[in-house]
């Protein structure tokens, strides 16, 4: 779909719906791998992308909602950024490390899933960045 405007509510109904038939269940991760799909990809790149963003504006709000789902994503992995993208305070994240250790009796590293993840999480937030600096000069 080629559209001028992002509209969540009808983006994230499509994405919703489509989940159980990409994924075999429904949680942050799943969402977040279909609406970037949906978006070409985590950089929102891809030519195969089933929307397509004509104005710089919809490809700005269709990020920044790309990017609050990838930190709900990340969150739901690793005990380190909040639901919103905010980082944990330091005594938060001390104590989630703590917790883990204790149950693995290691230290913590950050896991496959959590890695890649965060791998994502930070292209997204890039293309946000390279789209608001774009928008700054326009």
């Amino acid at each position: 779909m080629r559209t001028d405007t992002f509209i969540e509510s009808v983006f994230d109904a499509e994405v919703v719906r489509d989940v159980m038939g990409e994924h075999t269940e429904v949680n942050p991760c799943t969402i977040f791998y279909t609406a970037s799909n949906k978006m070409g990809g985590d950089q929102m790149s891809s030519v195969a992308a089933p929307w397509e963003f004509t104005t710089l504006e919809a490809k700005l709000a269709a990020a920044i909602y790309l990017k609050k789902l990838a930190n709900k994503a990340f969150s739901s992995l690793c005990g380190l950024k909040d639901e919103n993208g905010d980082w944990l305070e330091t005594g938060a994240q001390d104590a989630y490390f703590e917790a883990v250790a204790n149950e693995t009796g290691c230290h913590v590293d950050l896991g496959k899933a959590q890695y890649t993840q965060m791998r994502r999480l930070r292209a997204v937030e890039k293309t946000v960045k390279g789209l608001l600096i774009d928008a700054t000069k326009a």
